[in-house]
């Protein structure tokens, strides 16, 4: 059994081959109350069943997924919606929509960095929710692939 009931940051950088929703179910279960940072970019094991369960790490502050390509809305929205204390958010590449964007700027309106690059389904509506809900975003980018 896993015992990182007090790790607050953790780098899963491009671990493709060995993480799975499993092992990420379990982080997620044992450092709810305590992650803040966490980078799950490119680990493509992944699924949304294990995605879904990062809702529960409330503390999080900064989460980095560039390149979760099958990630889809729906789990997406079940994080933004949990994890209040997001101010850096890395979604690149990850099948993000408007109606997230939307949801992010409205419950979120301390978030600084947003990394959008390469999600292709966001418009200018995007623009407008984080531009009328998001003082204090400092960084921003959405540039295409």
């Amino acid at each position: 059994e896993i015992s990182f009931s007090t790790l607050e940051t953790l780098d899963l950088f491009r671990i493709d081959d060995d993480l799975t929703d499993k092992v990420l179910i379990g982080i997620a279960k044992v450092c709810a109350y305590s992650l803040r940072i966490l980078d799950i970019s490119y680990c493509n094991k992944l699924t949304n069943e294990s995605i879904e369960k990062l809702s529960t790490c409330t503390k999080l502050e900064e989460l980095r997924m560039e390149g979760l390509v099958t990630i889809k809305s729906k789990s997406l929205n079940e994080i933004v919606t949990c994890c209040k204390n997001l101010d850096k958010l890395n979604l690149s590449g990850c099948q993000v929509k408007d109606a997230t964007v939307e949801l992010l700027a409205k419950s979120h309106p301390n978030l600084h960095t947003l990394i959008l690059a390469g999600c292709d389904h966001i418009t200018d509506r995007s623009l407008y929710s984080l531009g009328k809900y998001c003082s204090n975003l400092r960084v921003l980018n959405l540039r295409s692939n």
